[in-house]
């Protein structure tokens, strides 16, 4: 499928530290013809381990629906999360655009934990709760919709 890394909030803010000629040359050595060449980037839905703090993208209580998630996905919009992606998969575009296939990024986006309430209470929190309290721990790796025949 491909060879690359992980966008993170982390990734995206110390690239955002750099001046224009900085993020030029790091998209250019890890995406770009002359560098590594990468050609798939894992991006989480949510926050992850590197990010600066617990979010989400829909903090609706019982939304399985997810009528209320964020398909704007604000928070990583303002991080420069996205930008980050869209200028990767632009110099990849075109340092490779001659190889028949498609030349972009291929990104995976995948949860690294789902919002509070869609997780078990944890031990600490359990005392009549219905769901975690916050992202960070689990209880068990179970949802909340574990054993409801949904």
């Amino acid at each position: 499928m491909g060879f690359g890394g992980a966008f993170t909030e982390a990734s995206a803010l110390n690239l955002g530290t750099l001046g224009g000629d900085g993020q030029d040359a790091i998209l250019e050595l890890l995406f770009g013809r002359d560098g590594l060449g990468y050609s798939l980037g894992r991006v989480p839905i949510n926050s992850c381990d590197f990010s600066e703090e617990s979010y989400n993208f829909d903090n609706v209580d019982g939304d399985f629906d997810l009528k209320h998630f964020d398909g704007n996905v604000k928070h990583d919009v303002n991080s420069g999360l996205v930008d980050f992606m869209v200028r990767a998969d632009k110099i990849a575009r075109a340092s490779w655009g001659d190889d028949g296939g498609d030349s972009g990024v291929k990104i995976l986006a995948s949860p690294w934990s789902p919002p509070a309430w869609m997780k078990a209470p944890t031990d600490e929190d359990s005392n009549g709760a219905t769901h975690a309290e916050n992202m960070t721990g689990s209880a068990l790796p179970n949802c909340l919709k574990d054993g409801t025949g949904e």
